[in-house]
């Protein structure tokens, strides 16, 4: 015979309320607000610093409120404390795999690798944010990417609006710090998505694709088949490449 504490015990957990990012609860709780950062350097010495620090660690936007990192600042203060001169470093980044951005390059079509681009030249894009979203499934759904590199601080909301039933983001890079991991990362996308007769071609081959595939508006193409032959390396400029990709689409 069942009783009220079976039911307790074996209903599945719900009717929970979930703080974001994006929500006003404890916003200034995830990280150090601007005016103890402030308070921070000012105690140590070291307040000529802090607009450097801000470029570097800030731009984190939980609710309303502009939160920096902790794990950088606590570093940066306990060098700079001993030399006033102490360069600025990636210590977040240098505690992560980076596995995220590696996944999303190496794996992205185009128009993924396109919009990083954009992101890396200091554009913005606009997405919906699902905040429900799981590591399992950010492949499902080419959009839930975006979403798990927000909740995860690879990307902050600089605007945020409502569709329908969805919430969308107006998504920038944060700030030099995570920067660095874009154009670090891309690098191994360099390496990996060229084709595989690459594999026994020399040295040269692939270091000229590594550094033509950086030219903003183009796109390389490795050892791809074309008319009747296989050109090593093809240097296409995006603009005029999709203009003669919709011209051949009407001739057909």
């Amino acid at each position: 015979m069942s009783s009220i504490f079976d039911k307790i015990i074996f209903t599945g957990l719900n009717n929970l309320k979930v703080n974001t990012i994006n929500t006003l609860d404890f916003q200034d709780c995830f990280g150090f607000t601007e005016d103890e950062v402030r308070e921070t350097t000012e105690y140590y010495g070291i307040s000529n610093r802090f607009p450097e620090m801000k470029e570097w660690y800030d731009e984190y936007l939980f609710g309303q409120k502009e939160i920096y990192n902790p794990w950088n600042i606590i570093n940066f203060v306990s060098d700079a404390r001993l030399d006033h001169n102490s360069l600025l470093q990636p210590y977040w980044s240098n505690t992560s795999s980076n596995d995220i951005i590696h996944e999303l390059v190496v794996n992205g079509n185009e128009e993924t690798h396109n919009q990083i681009e954009a992101l890396m030249n200091g554009k913005s894009l606009t997405k919906p944010i699902y905040e429900d979203i799981t590591y399992r499934n950010i492949n499902i759904n080419t959009d839930y990417i975006w979403s798990f590199l927000l909740f995860t601080g690879y990307l902050k909301p600089i605007r945020l609006l409502k569709k329908n039933i969805l919430t969308y983001a107006e998504l920038v890079i944060p700030n030099v710090e995570v920067q660095t991991i874009y154009q670090t990362t891309i690098m191994q996308w360099f390496d990996e998505t060229i084709s595989y007769y690459d594999s026994k071609e020399n040295y040269y081959h692939g270091f000229l694709s590594g550094l033509l595939v950086g030219f903003k508006g183009y796109d390389v193409k490795s050892n791809r088949e074309s008319g009747d032959g296989r050109p090593d390396l093809l240097v296409l400029e995006r603009k005029r490449y999709s203009k003669l990709k919709k011209t051949d689409t009407k001739r057909n």
